[in-house]
Order: structure tokens, then C-alpha cells, then sequence
């Protein structure tokens, strides 16, 4: 019997991805990028609409940019694939 295949990379990025909160605008996840590198994954929720997301996500990432603080974790990627906008935080995620 062969081994199933690895599945390709969530928005060419992301492997491990687990869910830790859903709302109806927003969902939240831990994940890890192609690099190892551990980080915490927000995406538009199922209410979502793509461009207000987008835009919401925008001023989430000016905000962090502003604040040095060790409990305020750094937008490190923003971005949107398709119909969906994706904010990276170079963080672990805390379940």
C-alpha cells in the first residue's frame, strides 16, 4: 500500500494548521509556515466579507506596527489569496 500524498501548503504558507477559535467574521488558528517557523493564523470567517476583512486587517497590522510590547505579537505577513485575506502573528499560538 502507498503512502497517501502530503497535502500542499494552506495558501501556499501553511502546514499544521488547527483551529482555536471561529466566529462568524473571523477565525483564528495555530499553524506553522513551509519554514518551521510556529505562528498564530487569522483568516476571514464565514460571514467574512473578503474586502472589509482585508481592510480590517490592514488596520490591525498599522496598530502593531505602532506598539513594542512583549504581549503584542507582530503582524508578520498580510496578504490575500483569492477571496481570502490572511493576517500572519509571529507567534506561537496559546491554546
Amino acid at each position: 500500500m502507498s503512502a497517501l500524498p502530503e497535502a500542499a501548503p494552506f495558501l501556499g504558507r501553511y502546514v499544521d494548521l488547527l483551529p482555536i477559535r471561529a466566529r462568524s467574521a473571523f477565525q483564528v488558528l495555530s499553524a506553522r509556515r513551509i519554514d518551521g517557523a510556529p505562528c498564530t493564523l487569522v483568516l476571514a470567517g464565514p460571514a467574512g466579507e473578503p474586502d472589509r476583512v482585508e481592510a480590517a486587517f490592514a488596520r490591525v497590522a498599522a496598530i502593531h506596527n505602532q506598539i513594542t510590547h512583549p504581549r503584542v505579537p507582530r503582524v508578520t505577513a498580510r496578504g490575500r489569496v483569492g477571496d481570502q485575506p490572511y493576517l500572519e502573528l509571529g507567534c506561537a499560538a496559546a491554546i
